[in-house]
């Protein structure tokens, strides 16, 4: 799996090149950065490992959300991280992000058990109970998770026989993509998880979260240049940005590669949106 630094490094380089996102490029700089600081050592997951194939082969991602484990402090600060960093970039969210602080605060003792509701896509409901931002909370728990998450992939990763997993969730941490690439040799899919950035194949042919493969319901749009491609799902009403990297000559990382396609995401919820439409 690709470090942060090489992340980092690249993001950096390539920033240069859109001075129109900046400032969005400047915020996940930031939260990559945080991440970065955080101390996962991979020996403290090596007993995940033992149980990869039998879960593969019964069609489970390799983690349990109830067996996920981390060190509540450097979590719990790394969330309080994500939120100053957030704030610090987008004043417009402010007053939402200091809420969540405070309640994280509050409910510092129970960081894990948030952690695994927020891994079995539960939905938070405590935090939305008490009126506070869940889609943004998501968000935070999304990043502050990362390095721990990205961990058990390195450590799952040599495990998992990505000849036999063409489903629409991560092997490692059951979560779903948010970027894409087609293989320079073959054009063949693979996924990037939005949690952890393991990578793995799926069909080109249908939706990576319906698993629909009716083409009538499965759409994409190229970029001037065909470089990126936005495929859409009438079905479900989602989305995947993808990279073809066929049409560009050098290495490119795809955690990268997400980040710099911000921008596309909402011309592809205003897509997903005009679709959901009913005909006039």
């Amino acid at each position: 799996m690709i470090g942060y630094e090489k992340i980092l490094d690249e993001l950096q380089r390539r920033s240069a090149l859109h001075p129109e996102n900046a400032e969005t490029l400047a915020l996940y700089g930031d939260l990559l950065a945080a991440q970065a600081r955080v101390s996962v050592l991979p020996r403290e997951y090596a007993a995940i490992a033992q149980i990869a194939p039998t879960r593969i082969e019964r069609g489970l991602p390799v983690l349990p959300p109830e067996a996920f484990r981390a060190d509540c402090a450097a979590l719990a600060q790394l969330c309080d991280e994500t939120c100053v960093i957030t704030a610090r970039h987008r004043a417009d969210l402010r007053d939402a992000l200091d809420a969540l602080r405070a309640w994280l605060a509050q409910e510092h003792n129970s960081i894990l058990a948030f952690a695994a509701e927020y891994l079995r896509d539960e939905g938070l409901g405590k935090a939305r109970e008490i009126g506070l931002d869940t889609p943004l909370l998501g968000f935070v728990l999304n990043h502050a998770l990362h390095p721990f998450l990205r961990t058990y992939a390195q450590v799952v990763g040599p495990f998992v026989d990505l000849s036999i997993w063409f489903r629409a969730q991560c092997p490692v941490c059951g979560g779903a993509p948010d970027f894409a690439a087609l293989a320079k040799d073959t054009g063949a899919r693979t996924l990037l998880c939005a949690r952890c950035d393991f990578e793995w194949s799926f069909w080109r042919g249908a939706c990576p979260f319906c698993e629909c493969d009716d083409p009538d319901q499965q759409k994409y749009f190229a970029s001037d240049d065909e470089v990126y491609r936005l495929y859409t799902c009438e079905k479900c009403g989602r989305y995947i940005k993808t990279i073809d990297l066929r049409q560009v000559a050098d290495e490119r990382i795809l955690p990268v590669e997400r980040i710099l396609t911000i921008p596309l995401d909402l011309a592809a919820r205003q897509v997903c949106a005009a679709a959901s439409q009913p005909a006039s």
